[in-house]
């Protein structure tokens, strides 16, 4: 299998039904770059859920 593409990766993460599964993590986990790319896409991902889905809302809006 050929390295991923960072939309790939992309893809693969956000759990893309089209991509090859199985395929897919047996190769990152044999591959530096793309494991690299993978954790980096997670990284990601994660801040991404904290930033939009906060747990608290802001002190910032006004009490009821």
């Amino acid at each position: 299998m050929q390295c991923l593409r960072p939309v790939e990766m992309e893809q693969y993460v956000l759990d893309d039904p089209s991509c090859h599964k199985q395929q897919t993590a047996e190769h990152i986990v044999t591959c530096p770059r793309c494991l690299s790319l993978y954790q980096e896409h997670l990284e990601e991902q994660s801040h991404w859920s904290q930033e939009l889905f906060a747990n608290a809302l802001p002190d910032s809006l006004p009490p009821k």
